[in-house]
Order: structure tokens, then sequence, then C-alpha cells
């Protein structure tokens, strides 16, 4: 652009020069103010160094229901076995999503046993699966919707339930739904509501007979608040 400037400031001296046919015509024309674009000096970002840029910036954290977040639950239940038992727990899970939409758990729960005979307390741990079926109507996991399942073991202090043993396994299986509390940072990350209902199942395998193991069924709903860990 600068080369192309100046040889047209020459062209137009020496046209005006020779234009009264004597030298002593000669006189300089006037000029127009010549711009220069000095972004013409800068070379402009290759793509690659484009690419090695955004390759070293950070990338968004995986959000839930996105395969590698992970979270950490408290809550509590209640159940009923819709006679005369009643089941109570304060839970705490850690869980991770293994690809999206699947969510590997493992829960640790204390309980109260209001149930015929002795009431008595106990302790659980349990491995959970669940699969989020339901993304929301947006599609950006601000609610979901889980098919959920369990098992582990339960220590209680006394029989559970009475007449049988203090050592059971435990089972579960349900539904579950959740919903985004604070969308300030995005419709999948931050503080989210659960809950859900299941079928909570105790039983001792008959390692002590059939005589002992009394077993019980029950309706179990419950809730929580999940926060990213």
């Amino acid at each position: 652009m600068l080369s192309q400037a100046l040889a047209a400031i020459c062209v137009s001296v020496s046209a005006a020069a020779w234009s009264g046919g004597a030298p002593d015509s000669f006189a300089l024309p006037a000029l127009a103010p010549v711009k220069f674009d000095y972004a013409m000096l800068v070379p402009p970002e290759s793509e690659g160094a484009a690419a090695a840029a955004d390759a070293a910036g950070e990338s968004p954290r995986a959000g839930y229901g996105e395969a590698g977040s992970s979270w950490l639950t408290v809550g509590g239940a209640y159940a009923y076995d819709l006679i005369e038992d009643h089941d109570l727990n304060l839970h705490a899970m850690w869980s991770w999503f293994l690809g999206d939409r699947f969510e590997l758990g493992v829960e640790g729960a204390g309980w109260y046993f209001a149930q015929s005979g002795k009431d008595t307390g106990g302790l659980s741990a349990m491995l959970v699966l669940r699969y989020h079926f339901w993304s929301g109507p947006e599609g950006d996991f601000a609610w979901t919707a889980f098919f959920e399942g369990g098992s582990g073991f339960l220590v209680g202090f006394d029989e559970v339930p009475d007449g049988g043993t203090g050592f059971n396994f435990v089972q579960r299986g349900g539904l579950g739904l959740t919903r985004d509390l604070d969308d300030s940072d995005g419709p999948n990350h931050g503080a989210r509501l659960l809950l859900g209902l299941r079928w909570h199942h105790i039983s001792n395998g008959r390692i002590s007979g059939d005589g002992r193991n009394p077993a019980r069924d029950s309706l179990l709903v419950w809730a929580g608040v999940v926060f990213e860990f």
C-alpha cells in the first residue's frame, strides 16, 4: 500500500512538471492526505496459533448428568411397611457420573427402627446405580428424572426386624426427581433438590435359618440436597 502511494505521487509530480511544456511551469500539485493502515504491518494470527491458544485455556467443567462430575448428597428418608413398622434414616452419598446420565454412588446411613417388639437403631452402607432417563424440558439437566437400584448391608444395634438378626442385607429400587436450585452458574451446576420414592427391603438371607428371617418390605420416601464435589 505504501509503495502504491509513492508511485502515485511520482506520476502526479511528473505530469504537473511538464504540463506547461517548460521547466519554469513546474509546480507541485495539491496532494490529498495518504491514510496508512498500520494493521498491514501486523501478520494475522494463524489458525494453528489460535488453536494453540484455545488448547491452553481451561475446558468447561462437567455438570450434573455429565460424565466425570462428582456430587455429595445429604438427606433423610421415611419408610412404612403398611402394617406397624416405621424406619427413619439420615444419609450421605458421594456419587460420580461414569458416563452421561449414568451415576454410581456410595451411601452411608444411620437408622432408627420403630418396629413391633423392641425399637432399635443401626448403620448401613450401600452401592447405588442411577440412570437419568429425562434431562428436563430443555435437555440441559436443569431437571432430571431417574431410575435407581441399590444393594448393601445393615448392622442393627439389636434385631431388625424384631425376631430376626442384627446383621441384614438391604436392597432398594425406585424412581427419583432432581431440580437445580440456583441457575446463576448454569442449569446443571450448583445445589440441587432431590425427591424419590422406592421399595425398601431388609432381609438376612436366611443366614440363621428360615425361622430367624422375618424380613421386611416397605415403601420409602426420601428427600435430599446435592452439592458439587
